[in-house]
């Protein structure tokens, strides 16, 4: 599990929450066979063409469709993610009884925390940068972009990270939200 400290008066600090992996199977999944064979199963094809599956151990979330994309959510790292797509994988062949040839697994999201022990002035914080958007109207939050990456910041000083692909790319986003802080003197 992914924890940062600072030296900054900030001291914060930095926890992964979801990370979210996919891959793809071949030959394709029989999503019926498998929606009655495993447990803890959601599948109402009326609703949606995919099967949810509640994994106990990694807990996680895995949706499969029938043409062999897997998607694995809420592992609070990136390596129980990759186990819990592998522990399905396991599974599937079990039920099918045939062997799976996969693609790699990527990584299409890491969420991340980071908290702040001091009280954050979003008002000011949207004025420095085009990159900062604020409406407290709208969102209770303000929403800024950096890298590709969104960080959501609260005036609690609780900061939100989403759309990292490497945990070394949330750290240093989360690097960059908090020297944009100290810059800003929003907190």
């Amino acid at each position: 599990m992914l924890r940062e400290t600072y030296d900054y008066k900030l001291k914060p600090t930095l926890k992964i929450v979801n990370v979210v992996t996919s891959t793809k199977v071949f030959p394709c999944i029989s999503i019926e066979k498998l929606a009655i064979s495993l447990p803890h199963v959601i599948y109402e094809p009326e609703t949606f063409s995919g099967l949810i599956y509640r994994q106990i151990f990694p807990k996680s979330t895995i949706i499969m469709f029938a043409s062999g994309k897997i998607t694995s959510t809420g592992c609070p790292s990136v390596n129980s993610s990759k186990k819990s797509i592998s522990s399905i994988i396991f599974e599937i062949e079990k039920v099918m009884k045939t062997s799976l040839t996969q693609t790699a697994i990527s990584i299409e999201n890491i969420v991340g925390v980071s908290y702040i022990s001091k009280k954050i002035d979003l008002k000011t914080l949207s004025k420095y940068s085009s990159a900062i958007s604020y409406d407290k109207d709208r969102f209770a939050g303000a929403i800024c972009t950096i890298n590709k990456m969104k960080a959501l910041i609260f005036s609690t000083g609780k900061i939100i990270l989403v759309g990292a692909k490497t945990e070394n790319e949330l750290s240093l986003t989360n690097k960059m939200v908090l020297h944009l802080l100290k810059d800003t003197h929003s907190v």
